[in-house]
């Protein structure tokens, strides 16, 4: 089994606060972080969840 790389095991470190404390907003939010690392798109879409409602400047 290959070792895991630095983000991976960031990914699994976050994933775990996530499972623990499912309304963690900071977790979710550092989540976010490592998917738009990735490019992945899923990571815009968990940031503007977490937006103060209303609050659509930080998408910009």
């Amino acid at each position: 089994m290959p070792t895991p790389t630095p983000l991976q095991l960031r990914f699994r470190e976050v994933h775990e606060r996530i499972v623990q404390d499912f309304d963690d907003v900071s977790a979710w939010l550092v989540y976010a972080d490592l998917l738009r690392q990735k490019n992945d798109p899923r990571g815009e879409l968990i940031a503007a969840a977490h937006l103060p409602e209303g609050d659509l400047s930080q998408l910009i």
